[in-house]
């Protein structure tokens, strides 16, 4: 079995709540090295986390607030970058998985996240560099050195720049290249930590445990830059770490993992593919006593059905950081969405897995299975069924008469609709005003979907 590598996410505002933005460049140079990428997002089970993967990957992300390593007294310094949240979940992760004896490996922030872990502090006014007449200058100090190197080696905040490695476990020693993005750096360094890696100004660019599997870099080997390439040999190295953890019996946990899929998406940072999954449904898994774990990389589809013990193909949804790239998103989002869905459903019907499909997953789930679909139907029988709510009625014998009765009331959110209901699927649920074919599940596998959403209670429910 593969290794599985739990990664971090970014968490931004949505419409009713807030999502995971999962990148899919840490996830492609994962998958090429032989490991599984799969997405985190309940504090609460961060030990449930640790039990069910092999490593840990803490991504890049916002600015650790200060309180995290003992200042309270500086703050901020006004609005930042910060992510309370994201804290929360890392630092929970990264303390469960330190306590499995597990890798790690932390990328910017993530880096900082082990040292601030382990006791160390963060630099958060890492002082810019310039350059004047062939100098450096310090812009707070005004101090000089000479030096041959162009400013886009010397600018921590974006550009290029060398670093001298020494000793480390995932790098090989000398003068490398590295990309560089950050206002922010390993201040004091923990005492389980020793440097492998630092800037020619002494920034520590790299760590790692005396004697632990664990792993900081602070720029990013998984992106290309400029002249850097990405560090395949680093992932590499860091999935063959985990490979003993993949070997112990699965599964490892009592929580049922349910694989959640998600739309497309542009992370924040560098605007390149990813994926965003709703926390609606991600607390619905928690609430419901399942364990969610993100997919990210289509190309793993088949591992994630092997893996997890369920599947929720999730509503239409998409992200950009700014309107500016929404052409670039919806371009990258598409096809990508429609081959992981495709790639999951099969990967777990044929599993004979459950698979809870919602709005356009229960489209995709009846598509997929030969049948139809009736794209616009508002217009030819005059009723809404976007943004709406209306009232069911169930059939008699199925799970939702169990649950709901006979008839009941949900949030409408499809403007296209099952038409033709597949065969081995059979109809459990009609909209009353309409008989709009509003549930249907399989006759022989626990395969069941709807067009609204359950995670979001309807008005005067």
């Amino acid at each position: 079995m593969k290794p599985v590598i739990l990664t971090t996410a970014d968490i931004i505002d949505i419409p009713r709540g807030s999502g995971l933005v999962a990148k899919v460049e840490y996830a492609k140079q994962i998958t090429a090295a032989g490991g599984v990428a799969m997405g985190a997002s309940s504090v609460p089970q961060a030990a449930e986390y640790a039990a069910f993967a092999d490593a840990l990957l803490l991504t890049d992300g916002p600015i650790i607030h200060t309180s995290r390593y003992g200042d309270y007294d500086r703050g901020m310094g006004g609005p930042r970058n910060i992510d309370t949240q994201r804290d929360d979940l890392d630092i929970a992760l990264c303390k469960a998985f330190m306590a499995a004896g597990k890798p790690i490996l932390g990328i910017g922030r993530g880096a900082q996240i082990i040292n601030v872990c382990l006791g160390g502090t963060v630099n958060a006014n890492l002082r810019p560099a310039m350059i004047i007449d062939g100098k450096v200058s310090d812009r707070k100090m005004g101090e000089r050195i000479f030096i041959n190197e162009p400013l886009k080696r010397l600018n921590h905040a974006l550009g290029n720049h060398t670093v001298q490695v020494t000793g480390s476990s995932l790098l090989a020693d000398g003068e490398q290249l590295v990309n560089s993005y950050h206002a922010n750096a390993v201040g004091k360094l923990a005492d389980s930590l020793k440097v492998t890696a630092t800037a020619i100004d002494g920034t520590v660019e790299a760590f790692e445990s005396v004697d632990k599997p664990w792993f900081g870099v602070q720029w990013h080997p998984e992106h290309a830059y400029m002249d850097y390439k990405p560090d395949t040999a680093l992932f590499e190295k860091f999935v063959e770490l985990a490979k003993p953890f993949a070997a112990e019996p699965r599964p490892r946990t009592k929580c049922a993992a349910i694989a959640v899929n998600g739309g497309g998406a542009l992370d924040p940072m560098f605007e390149e593919r990813g994926w965003i999954m709703s926390r609606t449904y991600l607390n619905a898994v928690y609430a419901g006593g399942g364990l969610a774990v993100l997919t990210i990389d289509e190309d793993t589809a088949d591992e994630y059905a092997e893996l997890a013990d369920g599947l929720i193909m999730t509503g239409a949804f998409s992200w950009v950081p700014r309107p500016a790239v929404a052409l670039k998103g919806s371009a990258e989002a598409g096809s990508h969405r429609t081959e992981m869905d495709r790639r999951l459903f099969f990967g777990f019907k044929d599993r004979e897995k459950p698979i809870y499909g919602i709005c356009l997953g229960e489209r995709m789930m009846n598509l997929y299975s030969g049948g139809s679909l009736s794209f616009y139907f508002k217009a030819d029988i005059h009723n809404e069924h976007m943004m709406s709510e209306h009232y069911c009625k169930a059939d008699k014998g199925s799970l939702l008469n169990k649950l709901f009765g006979d008839e009941f009331l949900i949030n409408s959110r499809h403007n296209n609709r099952v038409e033709r209901v597949a065969e081995g699927f059979k109809v459990t649920a009609r909209a009353s005003h309409d008989d709009t074919i509003e549930a249907i599940e399989h006759e022989t596998l626990p395969s069941r979907a709807h067009p609204w959403r359950p995670a979001r209670s309807p008005s005067g429910s």
